[in-house]
């Protein structure tokens, strides 16, 4: 179940990038964040596509830190 750690619900990513839930959602709909997944009728983000995002912002400290 290792590739389960990969997708993130909502409240997780908001976590994740530091941002409220509203905010993360906001972004979202803009087109500033990655698209999240429907999987079995629930919304996950790829915590790769988060940390490709970040890294191509010039936003990521630590790939370890995850």
């Amino acid at each position: 179940m290792e590739h389960l750690k990969e997708l993130l619900s909502a409240k997780e990513t908001a976590t994740f990038l530091s941002l409220s839930r509203t905010t993360l959602w906001r972004r979202t709909r803009s087109g500033a964040l990655p698209a999240p997944l429907r999987v079995a009728g629930l919304t996950r983000w790829r915590r790769s596509e988060l940390l490709a995002f970040l890294d191509a912002a010039g936003l990521v400290r630590d790939r370890n830190a995850q």
